[in-house]
């Protein structure tokens, strides 16, 4: 069986790294009393706790 000669190793370009849009990212740390909480509503709703947190916050936002 031939491989595909696109495939070899030697062959394949990558882009460089400031082709992609750099994101900003926010980073926070969770206190301990609202991370029980927030690992069980993700346990409930089978939702990640990043999911979670945005609904919060925009939920909140939505409210100001």
């Amino acid at each position: 069986m031939q491989e595909d000669p696109r495939l070899n190793r030697n062959k394949v370009h990558f882009p460089r790294l400031n082709i992609y849009e750099k994101i900003p990212v926010l980073s926070a740390t969770i206190h301990q009393d609202i991370k029980r909480p927030l690992f069980s509503m993700s346990e409930r709703t089978v939702k990640s706790i990043r999911q979670i947190t945005d609904e919060i916050l925009y939920t909140l936002l939505v409210k100001m």
